[in-house]
């Protein structure tokens, strides 16, 4: 499996969790990798959103419950794009991907990544393509272009690392992946509520 950074996270999945759910990934079916490596960016996701919102942990609790009016992926996906939290592109990515993840739960008859339905879908993957570098690439890529003592790493010019970034974008199993990496990543970005401020209290 491709090799990136070390992951960050904002919200319910300790670090080491991750990278333990992603280490299993790399020798994992595809069906997991698809399945589990959606739930993953689903967590991040509704991890983001919340941050996104005004606090209030009851009501959060039961928005965000399975059988609330926000537990559906989809939903979510929607959601994130109406708050400001993600714009049109990683809207229909993040779509993909919950497609690529029910595809593999319930169709069992779609048992790989080089399914013709699935290879189409991970052409809509283009995202890996702006934010994961190659690591032979690295340092020119940046080079006099940032300090990232300084720059938030919102604003990096990359954030996920990956030998061979040409073969893994190549490879349909391999570029969902890193894709999920990057969403892993952006999510764990901190920012405060864009939500307006009450007008009765």
């Amino acid at each position: 499996m491709a090799r990136s950074m070390a992951f960050v996270t904002r919200g319910t999945i300790p670090v080491e969790h991750i990278m333990s759910a992603m280490s299993e990934l790399s020798d994992g079916s595809d069906r997991a990798v698809a399945i589990v490596g959606g739930s993953l960016i689903e967590t991040a996701l509704t991890d983001a959103i919340i941050v996104h919102l005004h606090r209030n942990k009851k009501l959060t609790d039961r928005m965000f419950s399975q059988s609330g009016p926000f537990g559906a992926f989809g939903t979510k996906i929607n959601l994130a794009l109406l708050i400001g939290l993600i714009g049109v592109l990683a809207h229909k990515e993040l779509t993909t991907i919950k497609d690529i993840r029910n595809t593999f739960a319930h169709d069992l008859g779609v048992t790989d990544f080089k399914s013709p339905k699935i290879m189409n879908w991970t052409k809509n993957l283009i995202l890996c393509e702006r934010y994961a570098v190659d690591s032979k690439q690295l340092r020119q890529s940046i080079k006099g272009k940032i300090d990232f003592a300084t720059t938030p790493h919102r604003d990096w010019p990359h954030w996920v690392i990956i030998n061979d970034l040409d073969a893994a974008l190549k490879d349909p199993r391999e570029k969902f992946l890193v894709t999920m990496q990057i969403f892993m990543w952006g999510f764990s970005i901190p920012d405060r509520t864009a939500m307006p401020s009450a007008i009765f209290y």
